[in-house]
């Protein structure tokens, strides 16, 4: 007589505490190793999810090799339910694209939930950041995601700033954009 298939076991929502330093939630920390197409979940002051999208794992920053994410507008309940986040996801962003390193994923912050593969009409029409380093007229005040200077955003265009964002750079964004006061060190 043949064996009952079993049905796979359903994994619990992973636990989470308040962080000392950001308003996101601690929940564990990963090695994983962000790819383009990652949806992963940030939960701001265990109140909050915010879904955000590794678009890039060869931007510039100070060091080659950065993530270039998104943090979507979108309210979010349950990250975990993929009806919740179904793809594909119109770039409707709560702060600008952030180009950072994997100490959010590392540090226990970012929660990846899974991959998948990025579609055209998920990607804005091109990144734009701004250096406050050159003066307004200097045309490497604006570059892309790669380094290269870019003419200055359209007006509707999001603009970040040049450079590495820390995750707790990002958490102070994303706090701001919810109307949560960021944490002082």
């Amino acid at each position: 007589m043949p064996r009952p298939k079993r049905s796979p076991p359903v994994a619990a929502p992973p636990t989470f505490t308040p962080a000392e330093d950001v308003n996101a939630m601690f929940f564990k920390r990963s090695r994983h190793s962000p790819t383009p197409g990652d949806l992963f979940a940030v939960n701001m002051c265990g109140k909050r999810w915010v879904i955000g999208r590794v678009i890039s794992n060869n931007a510039v920053g100070l060091t080659a090799n950065a993530n270039l994410l998104y943090f979507y507008r979108m309210e979010v309940e349950d990250p975990f339910d993929p009806t919740a986040t179904k793809t594909p996801i119109a770039p409707d962003l709560l702060i600008p694209p952030e180009i950072t390193n994997n100490l959010g994923w590392t540090r226990g912050f970012y929660l990846h939930l899974r991959n998948v593969p990025l579609q055209p009409q998920e990607l804005l029409p091109r990144h734009v950041f701004k250096s406050e380093v050159y003066a307004e007229n200097d045309p490497r005040r604006f570059i892309d995601e790669y380094g290269n200077p870019t003419p200055p955003p359209e007006p509707g265009l999001f603009c970040g700033m040049s450079g590495l964002s820390s995750y707790t750079f990002i958490d102070d964004a994303l706090s701001i954009a919810l109307g949560i006061p960021p944490k002082k060190d």
